[in-house]
């Protein structure tokens, strides 16, 4: 797998920030997209960095943790455990959100050298 986008009607799509640099793997243009603000959120699978590559030159998977929150309030809404047996039943909890919110953030760092 390489990590650019091409496809024979457009040609290669680049990188937004440095048109020398790829925008990275099979979801390139989406993370082009996103970093142009064509779109609010970045969606797909990474079965082997096709979300991860897009996003590490461009910098984002959303814009800001709001677009996240919409997100993820639509799709919760939307009741996809009903429609896939694998999907969690797990609703939008609004007072769960409200208290991560508030108090002290946390953050974690792993140290590692492969």
């Amino acid at each position: 797998m390489f990590g650019e986008t091409v496809n024979n009607i457009i040609g290669r799509t680049v990188n937004p920030y440095n048109r020398l640099l790829a925008c990275g793997g099979s979801s390139g243009g989406e993370g082009a997209l996103l970093a142009l603000h064509g779109s609010s959120v970045g969606v797909g699978t990474d079965l082997a960095g096709s979300i991860r590559i897009p996003a590490s030159p461009s910098n984002l998977s959303t814009h800001c943790a709001s677009d996240l929150v919409y997100f993820m309030q639509a799709v919760l809404q939307q009741e996809p455990w009903r429609y896939d047996p694998k999907s969690i039943d797990i609703s939008w909890r609004e007072t769960r959100y409200l208290e991560g919110k508030t108090g002290k953030k946390v953050f974690g760092v792993i140290a590692a050298d492969g």
